[in-house]
């Protein structure tokens, strides 16, 4: 038996032919222990005209009213809570029917609601309630009732509530003439509707809106890790660091909600030398760095019981830098996948119900009172612009692409072929610190760029860390605007990418600087964005943007979308992940930017990674299945699907986060085996 958890807001009134009374907010709200409690009543007599339901029209509207000075009917305002109470037990059918009796599950075995105490509980509203009830009508009108619901279970065709709750109160709501009773929405609402009293007669129902919120509580019972070697097409130049291969690490989270356990994946690609700078270790050092992350991320999980957000706070905790967020963001998206399959919602829909329970203000707490529904883009996206990224070492133009590095595969190499491959239309330009060297390269592209691209086109720069302090970068901003080609870049330039080291990010000495380039184009930090709390710092000292990068976690993600709300003045988000590669990591970080709503995204593991070849190929066959709208052949192999510059989002959509083809995890490798292939 699921707990429940009410918060209502109603607004109720007792009525027979010759007086209404009308009281003022009701907050059922959610206690520690489940059981039901009225938090408060607000007595204050008020008018109520407007308020109170419309059992009989042809009452006088003086009849509709309690009069302030009227201190008789003030003194009847204690009654209608007892009523409410009754009605919560009578007309709702609470206990009988929304409140399954199941009591052999798990996970609320303890901490479920003794049926016995609350039907005495509200019982006890009966005392001194007959002056009220005999030979009258309650009616219950509700501006909005909010069902927050503890459960164990979505139910078969991903129901939104536990399928006993649902019936109850879609029976209810149709029983009362409501024109929608159907529960698996989010929001039901219906006109005034008429329905029989237990007492006789007819009262009025109106509901402006039902919202059931749905808090699913889990347990991890395992988490996995397995992977495989990606090779790439071409080297690439990640960093101080030049890159032929990577692990591309999949975690395997099962979760058990007390009824069904279900798996959820995610995977990510070990790249050295993003995460930890460090210079005085390897890249094989920096990647056996990123799996023993994962290992402590999956000791942290595991075994814990609770909302999933819950868990993720709990096991949150134990992770203090980059390096560990790897491991933790791995476990934290297999955890939601796992979770929207057993509900059988996409991650929006998860969101739009609370399923995870997430609530920022935990985590940054002048965000607190936003919900995560408040959170998604009102219209999501269907397509996103890709930025191509061009390195400080990638050949512009076809002449200059060494013969060692022009493949037999027919994959564009050089900027300008990729520019007619894909009808690029916006550009991330990587910066090595060096205002000396970076002018002359950021003129060239520009200039390949206005002879190939559409006009205006889209231009971000990323310093990775490079400047030693702003002076110089202003020096390169300067120097750029009286150059023509430079101006070209400029006129589209939309923000600068962490151009300080890290740990100089946030020194308050920096703030006239930080400002002042923000006057061409803001900044915002990326490697930066270590702690719950990098954004908000960074903003204090004129910062404006934060990248999202699912490496670095979604409920992150989450709170920083938050603060962008709550500070307003144009704060914002960026999607920035060069290495996503298919299918897991590339979708659930699509699914996760269309949820956020951002326009365009770092989008460029395809240009050094041969298409799906880096998955098994029964994986790669599903995935084109399940999403011809992003993938294709080309010739015999299947790669992105990239029209006018923009990839596809409609992996949003699918039943769990981003992904539902098939996982071979026979075909991977675990962890421990896969760090001997790596170089010392």
């Amino acid at each position: 038996m699921p707990s429940l958890f009410f918060t209502l807001r109603e607004k109720i009134t007792v009525k027979d032919r010759s007086e209404r009374v009308g009281i003022g907010e009701i907050e059922v709200a959610e206690s520690s222990d489940g059981d039901i409690e009225l938090d408060r009543v607000d007595v204050c007599p008020e008018v109520t005209a407007g308020d109170a339901a419309f059992e009989d029209l042809a009452d006088p509207i003086d009849q509709r009213m309690v009069k302030n000075a009227n201190l008789l009917r003030a003194l009847q305002m204690p009654g209608p809570m007892k009523v409410f109470a009754v009605q919560q037990r009578d007309e709702l059918r609470m206990l009988q029917e929304i409140v399954p009796g199941e009591i052999d599950q798990a996970l609320h075995r303890f901490g479920r609601i003794d049926r016995l105490k609350r039907q005495c509980r509200l019982s006890a509203a009966d005392v001194g309630i007959g002056p009220l009830q005999y030979g009258k009508k309650q009616g219950l009108l509700a501006p909005e009732v909010v069902i927050e619901e503890r459960l164990v279970h979505a139910g078969p065709s991903g129901d939104l509530v536990y399928p006993g709750t649902a019936e109850a109160v879609g029976r209810e709501l149709r029983g009362r003439g409501c024109q929608d009773g159907d529960t698996r929405a989010a929001g039901v609402s219906g006109p005034v509707g008429q329905f029989p009293d237990r007492l006789g007669g007819h009262c009025g129902y109106i509901t402006k809106r039902l919202v059931i919120r749905q808090l699913m509580e889990i347990r991890i019972q395992s988490v996995t890790f397995a992977g495989q070697l990606a090779r790439t097409r071409i080297p690439f130049r990640f960093g101080r660091v030049t890159v032929t291969e990577a692990p591309l690490v999949t975690a395997r989270v099962e979760v058990s909600d007390g009824r069904t356990a279900t798996t959820g994946h995610s995977a990510d690609l070990a790249v050295p030398k993003w995460f930890e700078k460090d210079p005085h270790t390897t890249a094989g050092q920096d990647m056996r760095m990123l799996f023993a992350s994962a290992e402590r991320a999956g000791r942290a999980f595991e075994g814990c019981e609770g909302t999933p957000f819950q868990i993720w706070c709990a096991a949150y905790a134990d992770c203090t830098n980059l390096v560990d967020g790897f491991g933790f963001a791995l476990v934290e998206r297999a955890m939601l996948d796992a979770v929207c399959r057993n509900a059988g919602v996409s991650f929006r829909a998860a969101l739009e119900r609370e399923l995870f329970g997430f609530d920022p203000g935990v985590l940054l707490p002048e965000t607190a009172g936003l919900r995560s529904p408040a959170l998604l883009a009102p219209d999501p996206p269907s397509h996103v612009l890709l930025r191509h990224t061009v390195g400080g070492l990638d050949p512009l133009k076809s002449d200059e692409v060494p013969i060692e590095l022009r493949g037999d595969d027919g994959h564009p190499v050089a900027l300008e072929e990729d520019i007619r491959r894909f009808d690029l239309r916006a550009f991330k330009l990587k910066l090595g610190g060096d205002p000396d060297a970076d002018l002359p390269r950021l003129t060239a592209i520009a200039r390949t760029v206005a002879e190939h691209a559409k006009p205006r086109s889209l231009f971000t720069l990323d310093a990775n860390e490079q400047y030693p302090n702003l002076g110089e970068l202003a020096n390169l901003l300067e120097r750029l605007a009286t150059d023509p080609d430079g101006r070209i870049l400029l006129d589209g330039l939309a923000y600068i990418e962490q151009p300080l080291p890290r740990e100089q990010s946030f020194d308050p000495a920096s703030e006239d600087d930080v400002r002042a380039i923000s006057e061409t184009a803001p900044l915002l930090i990326d490697e930066a964005d270590s702690s719950i709390d990098a954004f908000s710092r960074a903003l204090a000292i004129g910062y404006r943007g934060v990248s999202v990068k699912n490496c670095k976690g979604v409920f992150r993600a989450l709170a920083n979308r938050a603060l962008c709300i709550v500070r307003g003045g144009g704060a914002f988000q960026t999607s920035e992940d060069l290495t996503n590669l298919p299918v897991l990591s590339l979708q659930q970080d699509l699914t996760t930017l269309a949820a956020l709503g951002l326009p365009h995204s770092e989008r460029n593991g395809h240009h050094f990674f041969p298409g799906l070849d880096n998955v098994p190929a029964p994986e790669a066959e599903a995935a084109l299945a399940a999403q011809p709208d992003l993938y294709e052949y080309q010739g015999e192999r299947i790669v992105l699907k990239i029209r006018q510059g923009r990839l596809s989002v409609d992996c949003q959509h699918t039943t769990g986060y981003g992904c539902s083809s098939p996982i071979s995890w026979s075909a991977r490798t675990p962890l421990e085996h896969l760090a001997k292939e790596l170089p010392e």
